[in-house]
Order: structure tokens, then C-alpha cells, then sequence
């Protein structure tokens, strides 16, 4: 995602998920200048 896109909703089922890992991987240039922010990013348990 790029500052000027929109945003992204993912649904996801983590019923019995005991734990939740967030992965960057490596862009176009290896790793060189590359950044990762999780924006605030929320987990929203659906009611």
C-alpha cells in the first residue's frame, strides 16, 4: 500500500487462532530503503 491509496479491510476467521503474526517481506530492491507501518492497524471482533 502506498500513502495514496485507500483503505483496506481484510475479514478474517481466527476462530481457535492462539496467536497472529504480521510478515513484511522484502520489495522490488532486497531490502535496501525499505519501510513497514502497521498505520494503527485494529483487530475488530465482529459482535
Amino acid at each position: 500500500m502506498r500513502a495514496s491509496e485507500p483503505l483496506r479491510v481484510a475479514n478474517l476467521d481466527v476462530r481457535g487462532v492462539q496467536s497472529l503474526v504480521l510478515t513484511v517481506d522484502f520489495g522490488r530492491n532486497g531490502d535496501v530503503l525499505d519501510r513497514a507501518d502497521w498505520c494503527d492497524a485494529l483487530l475488530v471482533r465482529k459482535p
